[in-house]
């Protein structure tokens, strides 16, 4: 048991001295006050299932407080994460009763939604009052609790229509946690038929455990994923089940693409038919109003959000396909523009500073964003190593970023004014946003960064030794 012991005072009051003084060997005392004591003693309650939890409120200790003219305590407590870097505090009482689902929500906030066994620091105050002050006492004691959640693997495939069934292909997913985010995406053209008309789309879930260990093919079919009926169940929202028949997606006139969705924490599917190509091209007065060499823009989930670089100068639009005969958009299309930027009606759009720019042209919200962007390398390779930039100097003629420099070996990556916002790393012929630094040896290169998609699809530079 803690014991914490209070002294509330100690009194020693002399009297005053008699008119002769006779009695000054011996002064007049109050006797010492009594000091008041408390304890509190904590006892951790059993681990907490959240499967097998029932009642709104559960119990996470059993507090035993003694003391002496001491008021009924309350009681809060503070859940830690395992570093101690962050803390929840809840109410409580002295049997250590508190909401079930506000322990869920800070165990969600300290150590996501996995469903492990926790062990969780907790720190138990009881506040009282005694001899007309206030008092805290304290007592650390650890919580077990382990959170409900189904099963969500870190990897999951389509397989069906589309693969033929024996391709499969894998969902996006975030860098998150699979139980803090439990969304896999992924976009897919829609299936065709011989005579060129769109065609159903019949498919099943498969995660990873299933998979065969280079993901290549299904290994076991009993764990894929699937309707709650028989093959070809086109209601998609009823959720999945393993072992479950196959889901069908009936064609949709003009989608060339399906962006699908699931939601692993609750098992549920939706899929939204896209009619929106995948590329769109940025001629203009920049490079003669030629579509067929003009930079182009990508949207990566087919989604109308198209992002990509360009030089613009003058006046631009955008085309559908590169030529001027499948449609455009021009500023009529966009509602929202960046500073610089003017147009009217169905004509070009017009830009005040001529400049390589990083565009976003999102088609489906009716949005644009331009931003003026100069080019440097980076990195332990250059002679400023990681503390600043190298200048690139920009090409017109081809939309290129050159650089001629000595580099010692090491890494270097590409950036954009200074800044870590835009950079880019990877391999040399498929630079990718944050990528891996690129490895040179020690000599002098001509570099040269391509950015604008005019004759690949992808971002890439080259790497010449002198």
């Amino acid at each position: 048991m803690k014991k914490v012991l209070f002294t509330m005072g100690l009194a020693l009051l002399f009297a005053g001295c008699s008119d002769d003084y006779t009695d000054w060997a011996q002064p007049k005392q109050n006797a010492q006050e009594a000091a008041l004591s408390a304890a509190l003693n904590i006892e951790p309650a059993a681990a907490i299932d959240y499967a097998n939890v029932t009642t709104d409120s559960v119990s996470i200790y059993k507090a035993t407080f003694t003391a002496e003219k001491a008021s009924e305590p309350t009681y809060k407590v503070c859940l830690k994460n395992a570093a101690a870097t962050d803390s929840v505090y809840l109410n409580s009482d002295k049997n250590g009763k508190l909401a079930a689902a506000d322990l869920k929500a800070a165990i969600e906030k300290l150590y996501g939604k996995r469903p492990n066994k926790r062990e969780i620091p907790t720190t138990v105050y009881a506040y009282t009052t005694m001899g007309g002050a206030s008092f805290r006492l304290d007592k650390a004691i650890t919580v077990t609790a382990t959170l409900v959640a189904p099963v969500i693997e870190d990897v999951y495939y389509l397989v069906g229509t589309n693969s033929h069934w024996t391709t499969p292909v894998k969902f996006n997913h975030s860098t998150e946690d699979v139980y803090d985010d439990p969304i896999f995406t992924m976009t897919v053209p829609a299936p065709v038929k011989a005579d060129g008309t769109r065609a159903d789309a019949q498919f099943k879930i498969v995660p990873a455990s299933c998979m065969k260990a280079d993901g290549s093919a299904v290994e076991n079919w009993s764990g894929a994923l699937g309707s709650d009926t028989e093959n070809g169940d086109t209601r998609l929202e009823a959720g999945m089940v393993a072992q479950g028949g196959s889901f069908l997606q009936r064609a949709s006139d003009g989608a060339k693409y399906y962006t699908i969705k699931l939601n692993m924490m609750d098992y549920t599917m939706t899929i939204a038919p896209l009619n929106y190509s995948e590329y769109i091209y940025a001629p203009g007065t920049g490079n003669s109003w030629t579509p067929a060499s003009a930079p182009a823009l990508h949207s990566a989930n087919f989604n109308g959000v198209y992002e990509g670089f360009a030089y613009l100068k003058s006046e631009f639009k955008f085309t559908k396909q590169r030529n001027w005969d499948n449609g455009e958009y021009n500023w009529s299309s966009f509602t929202s523009y960046p500073a610089g930027f003017t147009g009217e009606g169905t004509g070009n759009i017009k830009v005040a500073t001529a400049g390589y720019y990083k565009i976003t042209a999102d088609v489906s919200s009716a949005k644009f964003e331009a931003i003026p962007t100069t080019w440097g390398i980076i990195g332990d390779a250059t002679a400023k190593g990681w503390d600043g930039d190298e200048a690139m100097t920009f090409n017109e003629a081809d939309e290129s970023w050159t650089i001629t420099t000595t580099l010692k070996a090491g890494t270097f990556k590409f950036r954009a004014n200074g800044s870590w916002d835009i950079n880019f790393g990877g391999s040399a012929n498929n630079l990718i946003q944050n990528g891996d630094n690129l490895s040179v040896a020690a000599g002098t290169y001509t570099i040269k960064l391509y950015l604008s998609r005019k004759t690949a699809n992808h971002y890439y530079c080259t790497i010449t030794k002198q």
